[in-house]
């Protein structure tokens, strides 16, 4: 603990002589639940700033000096990230040692659903979620070989990182990262919590900051929001259910169409839903997902009645028979959301399980999705009958 306490003073110390700051309240413990935790000591104050750190501080390519190798013609952004940071843990002279001295171990990761998945030890309880850690390991396995392969012709580094060392980056980044950021020292240890009000903020020209939105008791650990929106890719990729009537899942469609004028009109206008994921939440049912699914039915008639000109016209109602069809898509969609024998499994043996187990967890988010379903085919109910009445 003492080494835990004595490095976060050290990063707290390298961030300020670079000229960030971290509030002075705050400190370091190791919790039986979270492990490494950060903690106020003091009230923190709504509108009080947790953290500021200088942009040339965030761990990525840009920083790390990698923007010669092209890195980005061959490896997706997560990869790059994986990348800086096996970089700087090779260079003796990094200047990112005080904050790589405080990231987890592999062994830290042991319960991690990937390396559970490579051990031959991840339960296949869900299809889909087995599916989902599985093409994670997929992914890394890809990057694995990739990067060997770039190493020979490019000799980035001076000695290839072994396997160890490589998922051992590898998830380190994926439980880490702020897209379009990288690495950031002093944020990544906050713990996450859906109904945190404090995000990263790196609009700022020269600083990326966390500020409080409402009052932190002394004593409570300080939660930000990682803005994932989906458990199970909370799951996945963090290795943690949340435990919250808070439930959010992001769900796929597919545009169909056999009429070339809607097919015209659904190809200008999915622009607005490109690199957006579609959820749905226990917090009722949001625009956005419905003004997706006025666009995905648009019939003939509705053609006649659209202003499609108008980005925003679809975030109202085009018809009551569009919006018909929205609803009863929306039901089909949900209604394969899970399938019987997941259920059946969890009815059978959530209460024999140990809480906190890998089957405890699968068995958890399960559950929570079919209460989703539930309360999602409600919403659904009331929506259309307020219309009826």
């Amino acid at each position: 603990m003492e080494n835990i306490k004595e490095n976060y003073t050290n990063l707290c110390d390298w961030i300020s002589k670079n000229g960030g700051w971290v509030n002075p309240k705050l400190t370091i413990e190791q919790t039986e639940k979270f492990g490494r935790t950060i903690i106020t000591q003091v009230d923190i104050e709504p509108g009080e700033d947790i953290f500021r750190l200088p942009k040339e501080l965030l761990l990525n390519l840009s920083n790390c000096g990698l923007d010669g190798f092209n890195l980005s013609n061959t490896f997706e952004y997560r990869d790059q990230i994986v990348m800086s940071l096996l970089y700087e843990c090779q260079n003796p002279e990094t200047k990112w040692k005080p904050y790589i001295l405080l990231l987890p171990q592999l062994s830290d990761f042991e319960n991690h659903p990937m390396v559970l998945f490579y051990k031959n030890k991840f339960p296949n309880i869900s299809a889909d979620i087995f599916s989902r850690v599985s093409n994670l390991y997929q992914s890394f396995n890809q990057f694995w070989l990739k990067l060997q392969n770039f190493n020979i012709t490019t000799n980035l580094f001076k000695q290839m990182p072994n396997f160890n060392e490589c998922i051992w980056a590898f998830l380190t980044v994926i439980t880490r990262m702020w897209a379009n950021c990288g690495l950031v020292p002093f944020a990544d240890m906050l713990q996450h919590s859906n109904y945190s009000p404090i995000f990263l903020d790196s609009n700022g020209e020269k600083f990326s900051s966390m500020t409080s939105k409402e009052k932190i008791t002394s004593g409570s650990p300080i939660y930000d929001n990682y803005l994932v929106q989906d458990d199970i890719t909370l799951y996945v990729n963090f290795g943690f259910v949340e435990q919250s009537d808070r439930t959010h899942l992001s769900v796929g469609f597919q545009f169909e169409t056999n009429n070339t004028v809607i097919a015209s009109i659904i190809n200008s206008q999915r622009h607005i839903f490109e690199n957006k994921k579609i959820y749905i939440s226990s917090e009722g049912i949001n625009q956005e997902i419905m003004a997706f699914l006025r666009l995905h039915v648009l019939d003939t008639n509705d053609l006649k009645i659209g202003h499609f000109e108008n980005d925003q016209f679809l975030y109202q109602i085009v018809s009551l028979a569009n919006e018909l069809r929205c609803l009863k898509k929306l039901k089909l969609r949900i209604s394969h959301l899970l399938d019987k024998t997941e259920l059946d499994y969890v009815q059978v043996n959530f209460s024999k399980l140990e809480e906190g187990t890998t089957e405890w967890q699968i068995c958890k988010l399960i559950q929570n999705i079919s209460n989703l379903k539930d309360q999602y085919n409600s919403f659904i109910d009331n929506y259309w009958n307020s219309f009826l009445s």
